[in-house]
């Protein structure tokens, strides 16, 4: 049975996640919290950017020293009370993870990620009061970042062929072959400094793996053993999130769904919006979407709506298992506009006309323990100047049904909309942002940060 909680959504005072001086005070506070915590590290890519300019999407990566992961462990949550929440871990090896913060500009949402690549940062350089890559150290630790995700982002495309050419044929070559053998360093130095690295990544995994088994055996099957891990962990812990959005018609679901989509897709490896249920073992009809006006439809017999109702139910089990788990593992954002919560409120959209008490008995085994609902709610008059679907009696009705379902559901919070999308988008976000906060709070302790060989989290 989903744990009771309600909360309605709306930016506090008290907020940690107020609006932040910017970019440039993130990344003063990343290295100054480093610095304090006595992480050796050193950034291989994206302090040109700091902090005369400040991109959108901003990336940093920084090589750490294996031995500093506590160390790491402190800043993060140092970060965390200046107001830079985490919320999202990626581990895309035993050796590398992204780490995303968020924090909130007025009523925006702000991002920042951080690739970490756990080798020891030698010949460094302090510029800028901050450690500087020697030009090798920066070319290996990128290369094993992108080999290791199996795919390369065009920044990190440009940022290799710099790095090639500077270190020179020879020395780049070097690199490659100690790496990945010398049959094969100088195509990876023609494709590094070509930018057509993506075609060899497939190769290069395997290439490494196998070196290094023959190389150092006991430390490979190490690794070996903790990647496996990982991907086991990625399934039972996805770095995803599933989100309901519940609420009459008229109130701004779609609206909202389509400024989340937007605002949270740095946080996320894409998203994946379903209208009520999956649609696998039922198909979605027309018929299960929203009409002109959906209560028009006459409702089923009661026999005949119980035997839906385990149809739908039996699509909520099947589709969890074989669409919605797996992207949530993959790090996908899936948004329900509508989900099986809508039944208990009305009946005669879904046209049913069995018992209630069936509606809230299957309730227990319906997936989704670890959603996020928001409730939509507005005053009358405001969602009656939206659409005018219901009469305002039925519309009454359905607005406490809504509410009282707070008391009922796991993680429910009620998000006011009629201040506005920007309003209610900043709340919505802010409501995201602290459940994926709290929930890496939980799975940090057996983490790739403390413990590599314990890894929880999604893959890039």
């Amino acid at each position: 049975m989903p744990h009771r909680t309600q909360e309605t959504a709306r930016i506090a005072p008290s907020d940690p996640l107020l609006p932040r001086p910017g970019l440039a005070d993130f990344v003063r506070s990343l290295f100054r919290t480093l610095e304090q915590e006595r992480v050796r590290n050193c950034a291989l890519q994206g302090w040109e950017e700091f902090p005369e300019q400040s991109q959108e999407e901003f990336e940093l990566d920084l090589a750490v020293h294996p031995d500093d992961r506590s160390g790491l462990h402190s800043a993060i949550d140092r970060l965390g009370e200046d107001g830079y929440r985490l919320v999202q871990q990626l581990n895309y090896s035993v050796r590398a993870s992204a780490l995303t913060f968020a924090w909130f500009e007025n009523l925006t949402l702000k991002t920042a990620r951080v690739d970490f690549v756990f080798e020891p940062p030698k010949n460094r350089q302090k510029t800028r009061n901050l450690w500087i890559a020697d030009p090798a150290v920066a070319f290996t630790c990128t290369l094993l970042k992108n080999v290791a995700k199996g795919s390369i982002s065009a920044r990190d495309e440009r940022r290799i062929g710099m790095l090639t050419k500077k270190l020179g044929r020879t020395r780049a070559g070097g690199i490659a072959a100690e790496l990945f053998g010398k049959r094969i360093a100088e195509q990876v130095v023609e494709a590094c400094r070509e930018g057509n690295l993506e075609k060899l990544l497939k190769r290069l995994k395997p290439s490494f793996t196998w070196r290094q088994l023959l190389q150092k055996p006991s430390r490979a099957l190490r690794f070996s053993w903790s990647d496996a891990l990982r991907r086991i962990q990625r399934w039972k812990q996805p770095a995803g999130l599933s989100l309901v959005l519940l609420g009459p018609d008229g109130v701004g679901k779609s609206t909202l769904v389509n400024g989340m989509m937007s605002s949270l897709s740095p946080i996320f490896c894409g998203a994946h919006v379903s209208h009520w249920r999956p649609g696998v073992v039922v198909p979605i009809r027309d018929g299960d979407k929203s009409a002109e006006n959906p209560h028009d439809d006459p409702t089923r017999s009661a026999f005949v709506s119980i035997l839906y109702l385990f149809g739908f139910c039996m699509d909520f089990w099947v589709g969890y298992a074989v669409r919605i788990r797996p992207q949530l593992s993959r790090t996908k954002l899936v948004i329900f506009d509508r989900y099986y919560y809508d039944l208990l409120v009305d009946q005669v959209r879904y046209r049913y006309s069995g018992p209630k008490w069936l509606l809230r008995f299957l309730l227990h085994f319906i997936p989704g323990r670890e959603q996020v609902v928001l409730i939509l709610d507005a005053p009358e008059n405001v969602i009656l100047s939206r659409k005018r679907q219901l009469t305002l009696a039925e519309l009454q009705r359905q607005r406490v049904d809504y509410r009282n379902l707070t008391k009922t559901l796991n993680n429910s919070h009620i998000i006011e909309t009629q201040h506005g999308i920007e309003q209610a988008l900043a709340a919505a976000c802010r409501v995201v942002t602290e459940h994926l906060g709290r929930r890496l709070k939980i799975r940090r302790a057996d983490s790739l940060i403390t413990r590599p060989s314990q890894i929880s989290g999604g893959s890039l």
